[in-house]
C-alpha cells in the first residue's frame, strides 16, 4: 500500500451498467508478483469486470509495475494460473492514477470461477459514492506477517480480509490524459475513509458499499492514519474502454511518456512494463567483399521524437559507398503501423578510408501510433559509389586547394625529417 504522499485523487465507480467481479469470498482475485530470482512476492489484489459482453481484470498499477510475472490465484492455493494464461492483451494503464485494466480472454470469468466449488461471482450494481456512507473493502493480502508465502493458510487469518470503513471525506478534482479525457472535474474524486483495518496487499482491490454495489477500486493510503484514495470513476473506465477500443488500443498496457509496451505478460521482454525511451540497434553490416560497413541505432522517446545514427566507413582508398536507412514501427503481429518519412541518406566518397563517421537524423512519430508499438525494424539499403576515371579523379585531386596545401605541407615536413 502506498503512501498517502503519492497518492493520485481518482475514483471508480460504474453507472448505467454492471460489473462482475469475483474472489473468495465474493469478492476479489488474488495477483501474484514474480522477482527477479522467481520468488513471488507483493501479493495485490484485482477484480474481474464485465463491460460490454467483455471481461477485464481490474488492479493497481503498482500492483502489476515491473512484475516479472503475474499470476492469479486463490488465497488457499488450490488453483491458480499465470496471468498471460487467463488475460488476452493488457488494455490501458495510467501511473497516475494508479490503475491498470487487462482485457481477459474469451469465457475465462466462468472457467477462472468455477475452478472450485467456494468461488463464486457475484454481479454487483455499480453505485456512485457519498459521504457518510459504509463500505467494505475486500482484499488478499499477503499472510504468515506478510512474508513471502502467498498460499500457506494460518489459522489466525481469514482466506479473505473485508474491512468495514466508512467514506469520510469526497474531494474532486480534473485531469486530461493526453487523448483520453477524463469526464468534468466534479466527476473525479479522491475518496478518503475512515479509520479501519488495512494492510499491505489490499491494492487493486474492490470497496463495496453496504448494499454490495461497487463503488471503488482501492489503490492505496495510510494504515496509520486510516486514509485511502482509490482509482477513477468507472463512468470514465467506460469511455476509456470505448475509446481505446475506437483506437485500437487493445493491446496498450500503458500510455506514452510513463510506462510502455506489452501484452499482459511483455512480447519483447521478460518485464510486464517497457519504459521510454525504446532503444534498437541494428548490428554492423559488412559488405563491398567486407572492406565497408554501416550500423545505425534508433531511439523512441515518450513525445514521439525517433532519433537514429548511422555509422559508417570503408578500408579501401577506392571504394566508396552510398545508401539510406528506413525504420519500421510494428504491432505485436508484425503489421507495420510507420515508416520514416523522410529520407536518411549516408555515404563514404571514393577517395575516402579508415573513417568512421556518425551521419544524425530525427523525425517525430505521430503520439496515437505509440501505444500500439511492439516491434522496430531497422532496414539498411547500400550500393557501391562508382569509381571516377582516374585522369578526372587525379585532375580534382589538383583543384582541392585545401588538400594540395596539406600534401605541401606534409612534403616539407618529410623532407625536414631526411635533413636532420
Amino acid at each position: 500500500m502506498r503512501q498517502l504522499t503519492r497518492l493520485i485523487p481518482a475514483l471508480i465507480f460504474f453507472t448505467g451498467f454492471a460489473a462482475t467481479c469475483c474472489g473468495e469470498s465474493e469478492f476479489s482475485l488474488r495477483v501474484l508478483k514474480s522477482s527477479d530470482s522467481g520468488n513471488v512476492k507483493r501479493a495485490g489484489t484485482a477484480l474481474l469486470c464485465s463491460y460490454k459482453d467483455e471481461q477485464y481484470l481490474v488492479t493497481a498499477y503498482h500492483v502489476a509495475y515491473k512484475a516479472k510475472q503475474l499470476a492469479l490465484g486463490h488465497f488457499d492455493g488450490k488453483e491458480h494460473e499465470d496471468l498471460q494464461n487467463f488475460v488476452q492483451s493488457s488494455f490501458w494503464c495510467k501511473p497516475e492514477v494508479d490503475l491498470c485494466i487487462f482485457k481477459c480472454k474469451p469465457d475465462q470469468l466462468d472457467r477462472l470461477t468455477e475452478q472450485t466449488g467456494d468461488f463464486r461471482a457475484r454481479v454487483f450494481d455499480i453505485a456512485t459514492p457519498k459521504k457518510g456512507m459504509p463500505v467494505r473493502v475486500a482484499g488478499n493480502p499477503r499472510i504468515t506477517l506478510f512474508q513471502d508465502q502467498p498460499y500457506k493458510r494460518t489459522s489466525y487469518e481469514p482466506p479473505n480480509i473485508v474491512s468495514m470503513a466508512t467514506i469520510a471525506e469526497l474531494s474532486t478534482a480534473g485531469e486530461r490524459l493526453d487523448e483520453l479525457v477524463v469526464p468534468a472535474a466534479s466527476n473525479t474524486t479522491l475518496v478518503m475513509l475512515g479509520s479501519f483495518d488495512i494492510v499491505y496487499g489490499y491494492s487493486g482491490g474492490p470497496i463495496v458499499s453496504g448494499e454490495k454495489n461497487v463503488v471503488g477500486v482501492l489503490v492505496g493510503g495510510d494504515p496509520d492514519k486510516g486514509i485511502v484514495t482509490w482509482g477513477i470513476p468507472l463512468s470514465y473506465f467506460g469511455q476509456v474502454i470505448d475509446q481505446g477500443v475506437k483506437l485500437e488500443l487493445s493491446n496498450t498496457l500503458a500510455w506514452p511518456g510513463k510506462a510502455f509496451a506489452a501484452d499482459a505478460y511483455g512480447s519483447d521482454s521478460s518485464e510486464l512494463v517497457l519504459r521510454f525511451p525504446i532503444e534498437h540497434s541494428a548490428p554492423e553490416e559488412r559488405f563491398l567483399e567486407g572492406v565497408a560497413w554501416v550500423s545505425s541505432s534508433v531511439r523512441l522517446s515518450e513525445s514521439g521524437r525517433l532519433d537514429g545514427i548511422v555509422t559508417v566507413g570503408t578500408d579501401e582508398f577506392l571504394k566508396g559507398f552510398h545508401g539510406e536507412v528506413i525504420v519500421f514501427l510494428m504491432d505485436d503481429a508484425g503489421n507495420v503501423l510507420w515508416t520514416t518519412e523522410k529520407e536518411h541518406r549516408y555515404g563514404v566518397p571514393v577517395g575516402i578510408s579508415k573513417v568512421r563517421e556518425d551521419e544524425v537524423w530525427t523525425e517525430n512519430v505521430p503520439r496515437h501510433i505509440l501505444p500500439r508499438v511492439r516491434r522496430i525494424s531497422i532496414l539498411q539499403r547500400y550500393a557501391p559509389t562508382p569509381n571516377p576515371n582516374i585522369e578526372d579523379f587525379v585532375s580534382d585531386l589538383l583543384k582541392d586547394g585545401a588538400l594540395m596545401k596539406t600534401l605541401r605541407e606534409s612534403a616539407k615536413s618529410l623532407q625536414r625529417q631526411i635533413e636532420n
